[in-house]
């Protein structure tokens, strides 16, 4: 009987250990990252971000949007979002940018003048291209 006991007991540990989630060092940072950043700026968490469209933020920093050929002024995480979105793009050696930052003001007031200003000129098509590829 014991030595029943003993089996018994013996496979059930076994089974038990087999359920360990054993995971490598990528995915416990990937899920760390997960829990720590959800992708949301922290002024919009704060109740102090004004959402423009589903890629940016009312903020300070003056951006040209190459997609849709606009500026808008957003906020500094989606300036540096745009920033990384483009250096990701001339890495990869790509002729077209998605977007290109222009300028940080002190606050939206002024980058919004700025922005009335640009939007009645033809804007410069070279921020959204890469510049080793172009050919003159």
């Amino acid at each position: 009987m014991r030595m029943m006991f003993l089996i018994l007991s013996l496979l059930l540990s076994q089974v038990s250990l087999a359920q360990i989630d054993i995971s490598t060092e990528r995915e416990k940072r990937e899920r760390e990252k997960a829990a720590k950043d959800d992708g949301v700026p922290d002024d919009f968490l704060k109740g102090t971000g004004i959402r423009l469209s589903p890629r940016y933020f009312k903020g300070e920093v003056l951006v040209y949007d190459c997609r849709d050929r606009h500026f808008v002024c957003t906020s500094m995480e989606s300036a540096t979002e745009c920033r990384e979105e483009r250096d990701r793009f001339l890495a990869k050696d790509r002729f077209e940018l998605p977007c290109a930052p222009i300028k940080r003001f002190n606050n939206h007031e002024t980058c919004a003048e700025e922005q009335y200003k640009r939007v009645h000129d033809i804007p410069d098509k070279r921020w959204c291209y890469n510049e080793k590829k172009l050919r003159f």
